[in-house]
């Protein structure tokens, strides 16, 4: 079911190993100083998504204590995970812990045998918080979290684009007592929502067959959010990251290499290796310069098992105005398959 790390799509392990590196010197990561990328992923599946949806990194070497009062297997492990979308079909990192181990690894320990040995063959993920298990047989085992139902509206509502309506409340009396306040009545206008019909799917074949359709509108945007993350990503391939004079960029090796700069500005930056147990990296330093605008340089990563990495960065002198930023705008954040707050339903049958 896993994989080497260097049989996972270059571009998709840089996106775990720069998120990693990201939120490692964060205020709320305390503990993650020493973490690294695990030996293995894990592909992860969508029904809508052919071939391989997400690559599943597990984070090792983690220094976290379970909360007191806490009592879960998946908690206190030192492990957490990265899920990094292999499309633009989700935002780039999708899913990420440093407090739960693996959805996967959760699902091989539920379904193992009393020697250790995992049926598990195969991972699903339905949603963030809904990820499912099969057998070699490609056989319903379980799932992880709770499962989301089928979600049944009217056909003549299902011809509908939108539900245009309101809702407004106000105080049921004028008199005003803000340490008592009154009570409100809410009135409603416009079209009544259409009524739906949550009902179990009846099977693991049926799941795999209707998501699709059954999530539509909100697996469509789930896309349309991830689109601008994914220009981000477009832009930084295109023109680099910007790193402002008198400031560092540490940037990790995906294997034991060889690190070297070159282009136009070689003379704006200084390279060193980064003193640090596990995973190799480098620290970028910008130096100013009086001449304003931006220069553009690489980073030629060689690696001793013959591939090779060319990443494009520019340095920006004090005072430089820029143009080849990302566009400002709000970060979109994953948008898993909306239903509504129901009791847990259970998941399908074989």
């Amino acid at each position: 079911m896993r994989v080497p790390l260097e049989k996972v799509p270059t571009g998709v392990w840089r996106l775990a190993a720069r998120h990693l590196e990201v939120i490692r010197g964060a205020p709320s990561s305390a503990g993650a100083q020493a973490a690294l990328l695990g030996p293995e992923a894990c592909p992860l599946y969508r029904p809508d998504v052919k071939g391989v949806a997400y690559w599943e990194f597990e984070l090792v070497g983690l220094k976290r204590a379970a909360p007191r009062g806490v009592k879960s297997p998946r908690l206190g492990t030192g492990t957490g995970f990265v899920v990094v979308a292999a499309g633009r079909h989700d935002v780039p990192v999708s899913h990420w812990s440093l407090d739960r181990n693996p959805p996967s690894r959760a699902l091989e320990q539920q379904f193992a045998d009393p020697a250790g040995v995992s049926a598990v063959a195969m991972v699903w993920r339905i949603d963030s918080l809904c990820y499912v298990a099969e057998d070699e047989g490609r056989k319903y085992l379980g799932h992880l979290g709770q499962f989301p139902p089928l979600v049944q509206f009217p056909a003549a509502a299902l011809k509908l684009g939108s539900y245009p309506g309101s809702s407004v409340a106000a105080p049921a009396s004028s008199g005003r007592d803000d340490g008592r306040p009154g009570k409100l009545l809410v009135t409603a206008g416009g079209r009544k929502p259409p009524s739906v019909k949550l009902q179990r799917w009846g099977s693991w074949a049926k799941v795999k067959q209707g998501y699709r359709a059954a999530f539509a509108h909100q697996l469509a945007a789930q896309k349309s959010r991830a689109a601008g993350r994914w220009e981000i990503e477009d832009l930084l391939a295109k023109f680099g990251q910007g790193i402002h004079a008198g400031t560092s960029l540490v940037v990790p090796l995906l294997k034991p290499g060889k690190a070297a700069i070159a282009g136009d500005g070689i003379k704006l930056v200084r390279m060193g290796i980064l003193d640090r147990p596990g995973a190799p990296a480098v620290e970028l330093n910008a130096l100013d310069s009086e001449t304003k605008g931006e220069v553009h340089f690489t980073l030629e990563l060689s690696y001793t098992d013959g591939t090779s990495e060319s990443l494009p960065y520019f340095v920006v002198p004090t005072g430089t105005p820029s143009n080849q930023h990302p566009p400002v705008r709000p970060v979109p954040v994953p948008v898993p398959p909306v239903r509504p707050i129901v009791k847990p339903i259970p998941g399908p049958k074989g």
